[in-house]
């Protein structure tokens, strides 16, 4: 389950890298593997996460 704190995170890291949300999902699964406590995310899912935030 991803938290609004995380999908802030990495709305933050989209928006510093110019990430595009595929590229994010592979982000998200990169961090899995050296921290297993953090969850991989599909790129739609993360999309419509990130836009509807409140920032």
């Amino acid at each position: 389950m991803l938290t609004d704190r995380y999908v802030e995170f990495l709305a933050v890291v989209r928006y510093l890298f110019c990430f595009s949300c595929r590229q994010l999902e592979g982000f998200t699964r990169a961090l899995n593997h050296p921290v297993s406590r953090l969850p991989s995310a599909d790129y739609s899912g993360l999309r419509r996460r990130i836009l509807g935030l409140d920032l």
